[in-house]
């Protein structure tokens, strides 16, 4: 895949799952998916694999549901993209969520994101550091302020 066509690819997902949080809705998420496709996420205590187009669709939908909209605002920075072959894109994305009278929550993951020649996701992972600084202030927010706050995909 031409690495412009697989940026275009992404950026195109980035924003319908952004979309899709936002509206709390991730149906219009399966014309991007391979009916095959595979979710992965590593290196946390929510870690867990996800095969198939519903699935994953459903997962985040849970995860959506009991986690992101629990927030008053919610943002993903990526840093540090690459365009890699076969149709890989992998970055590292800070999420950033405010809710009223708590202190930020900010952590890294390393995000993969791998396309069939059509365009669509046939793979993704989200894998989490256990040993970075950020993110163990990120489970020590959790334990603190986040009861009721469940990212887990299954």
């Amino acid at each position: 895949m031409v690495t412009s066509q697989l940026l275009s690819n992404w950026t195109r997902w980035i924003d319908v799952f952004e979309q899709a949080v936002a509206d709390q809705q991730c149906d219009g998420l399966a014309a991007y998916l391979a009916a095959d496709v595979q979710y992965h996420v590593t290196g946390c205590p929510f870690a867990c694999s996800v095969l198939g187009r519903s699935a994953v669709i459903n997962g985040f939908a849970q995860s959506i549901a009991n986690f992101d909209a629990k927030f008053d605002a919610r943002h993903w920075t990526a840093t540090n993209t690459h365009l890699g072959e076969p149709n890989v894109v992998t970055t590292t994305v800070w999420g950033h969520y405010q809710m009223a009278g708590k202190p930020d929550l900010r952590f890294p993951a390393m995000g993969q994101w791998i396309f069939d020649a059509d365009g669509k996701l046939i793979a993704m992972i989200d894998s989490y550091d256990l040993g970075s600084l950020e993110l163990q202030q990120a489970f020590a927010w959790l334990e603190q302020h986040g009861e009721g706050l469940d990212p887990s995909y299954l």
